[in-house]
């Protein structure tokens, strides 16, 4: 885990996303981008930046949350007085580091969607999914974490809403084609780019939020 950064989904955690709700509660959102989820999210500080363009995020991310925090507590957006434009979702990663499976993973991300599809009736929400970092690589939470992503790449396919959008997103990470690392993902033939992280071998550093930006870019501005 991250330095400061639990795998816990308790009281503090609702009290940031409530507090979070509450400064927006009454601020017009029509022209901004939510974006939720975790660590990924929440320690993107030059987002804005990144994406570019008119590009306006209001970030509800909080570290170390899990999809199935999100998926008991995502009604806190009930208090929200004005829908955003589009929704930004990227959760699961912390669930298999707390052992949940693909499955349980699957639904709990699914909950979350189906609730924003219902809240914000005619709001893009889209999904990013989530990337192999190289602390992840060797323990088997990479492969389950491309199962997630293929699950809910399915799932949106299958509801075929025009607002409901996958972004193929997942192979900004790799090395070109014939370049090596330490990291290898024999379920993509190529290598981690390990210069896109931070020491923690968990989470990016500048130039790879950069890359992240550069990747989500044509899908938002």
């Amino acid at each position: 885990t991250f330095k400061d950064v639990n795998l816990v989904s308790g009281d503090k955690e609702v009290a940031s996303l409530q507090s979070f709700v509450n400064r927006e509660k009454n601020i017009d959102l029509s022209s901004s981008t939510l974006m939720l989820g975790a660590s990924y999210f929440s320690f993107w500080k030059s987002v804005k930046e990144d994406i570019g363009g008119d590009f306006k995020p209001v970030n509800f991310a909080i570290g170390g949350t899990t999809a199935d925090f999100w998926s008991k507590n995502v009604k806190e957006l009930d208090n929200l007085t004005s829908a955003p434009k589009r929704v930004l979702v990227r959760m699961g990663g912390n669930d298999f580091s707390q052992n949940k499976t693909v499955e349980e993973t699957t639904s709990a991300v699914s909950l979350v969607i189906d609730y924003l599809l219902v809240r914000f009736p005619e709001a893009e929400i889209d999904y990013t999914p989530l990337v192999p970092s190289p602390c992840k690589m060797n323990d088997g939470r990479n492969e389950k974490q491309q199962a997630l992503n293929k699950e809910i790449k399915a799932i949106i396919k299958n509801k075929a809403l025009d607002r409901l959008r996958y972004f193929e997103t997942e192979d900004f990470v790799y090395l070109p084609k014939g370049e090596k690392s330490n990291y290898y993902d024999k379920n993509k033939d190529l290598y981690l780019n390990e210069s896109l992280y931070l020491d923690d071998a968990l989470h990016f550093n500048e130039k790879g939020y950069k890359a992240f930006g550069e990747a989500l870019r044509p899908y938002l501005v």
